[in-house]
C-alpha cells in the first residue's frame, strides 16, 4: 500500500471521532485561524473585517511563525511547503487598482520550521525555496500582523487530493502549535466568481443558494462533523456556492489541525461581492 493511500485511509478513518471528541484543556498552545480572504483588495480595505483582523493580532500570544494555508497556493501530487529565507510578495492578479502591485510585505521565511513541517507531513511534501507569498496570505497579514515582523511559511493545497487528504495534513501539522506555530488558513467558505454581483460588503448574500451553503456549513461546523465538511461535494448548494474546491480546501486544514477542541468561534461573517463568504472562524482559545 503506498503511503499516500494508506494516509488517505487513516484520514477517513479519524474523521468522524474528531466530530464527536470533546475539547480537552490546553495550555500554552496556539489556535487556529480560517480566515476568508475575499479579493485582493482585501489588503487595501478598511472596515468591520480587516478592523477585526488588526484587534486580533494584538490578542494571540506572539508566534513564533505562522503557517499559513492558501487557496491560491495550489499544487498537483504534491504538498509544497515554502522554505525560502526572503520570500517574495507575488501580486497574482490582474485588474486590479495600481496601488495593490505596490504593496509589498517582507516578512521573513521560516526555513527551518518549514523543514520540520514537511518531515510532520511526509510523503508527498516537498520544499520549495523560490515560492513567494501570494495574496491570498499577505491581504490578510498586512491585516493581522502589519509591521511584517513575524516570520511566515506556506503549505500548498494539492488539487489531486480529497478532502479527507486536506483534513489528514492539517491534522499532521497541529503539533507544530505547541511550539509556538500560529495556523492561519486563508480562503472562502462560498467562493464563486462567475456570479458574484457590484453590491457592498453586506452580512447576507445576494443569492439563496451562498447564503444557505454559508449557514449549513457554519451548523456543521457547530457540530463538528468534520467528516460530512469532508465531502464538500455532497452538500447542498455545493455546486454553486463551490463550484471549484480550491476556496474550501483551507476549511479542512483548520479542522484538522483543531480536531479535539470543539466548535470554533466566529470571528465575522458576512459577504463580499454578494457571493463571496468572509466567514472567518477561531479554533481554540487566545490564551
Amino acid at each position: 500500500m503506498n503511503s499516500v493511500r494508506r494516509r488517505l485511509l487513516q484520514a477517513l478513518a479519524l474523521l468522524p471521532i474528531a466530530a464527536s471528541t470533546q475539547a480537552a484543556p490546553v495550555r500554552k498552545r496556539l489556535p487556529v485561524l480560517f480566515l476568508g480572504h475575499g479579493t485582493p483588495m482585501t489588503a487595501l480595505a478598511n472596515n468591520d473585517y480587516t478592523k477585526m483582523l488588526m484587534g486580533l493580532g494584538m490578542r494571540i500570544p506572539k508566534p513564533r511563525a505562522v503557517l499559513a494555508v492558501s487557496a491560491l497556493w495550489q499544487t498537483d501530487w504534491v504538498t509544497g511547503v515554502q522554505a525560502g529565507e526572503r520570500p517574495e510578495t507575488l501580486h497574482d492578479f490582474v485588474g486590479y487598482p495600481s496601488e495593490l502591485d505596490r504593496l509589498d510585505y517582507p516578512a521573513p521565511g521560516a526555513p527551518d520550521i518549514a523543514e520540520q513541517a514537511a518531515s510532520l507531513i511526509g510523503d508527498p511534501a516537498r520544499l520549495f525555496r523560490n515560492q513567494g507569498f501570494d495574496s491570498g496570505v499577505w491581504s490578510v497579514l498586512r491585516h493581522l500582523y502589519p509591521n511584517a515582523n513575524i516570520p511566515v511559511f506556506q503549505v500548498s493545497v494539492d488539487m489531486m487530493q480529497p478532502g479527507a487528504m486536506h483534513w489528514s495534513i492539517g491534522r499532521s501539522l497541529a503539533p507544530l502549535r505547541e511550539e509556538g506555530v500560529l495556523i492561519v488558513c486563508t480562503g472562502n467558505i462560498v467562493h464563486n466568481l462567475q456570479m458574484t454581483d457590484d453590491v457592498p460588503d453586506s452580512p447576507n448574500a445576494t443569492r439563496v443558494w451562498a447564503q444557505s451553503f454559508d449557514m449549513q456549513v457554519a451548523r456543521l461546523l457547530g457540530q463538528r462533523r468534520d467528516d460530512r465538511l469532508a465531502l464538500v461535494s455532497n452538500l447542498p448548494y455545493a455546486r454553486d456556492a463551490a463550484p471549484t474546491v480550491e476556496h474550501y480546501w483551507p476549511l479542512l486544514y483548520a479542522l484538522g489541525a483543531s480536531c479535539n477542541e470543539g466548535a470554533p468561534k466566529t470571528l465575522y461573517s458576512g459577504f463580499q461581492n454578494g457571493t463571496i463568504s468572509m466567514r472567518s472562524l477561531l479554533f481554540g482559545t487566545l490564551t
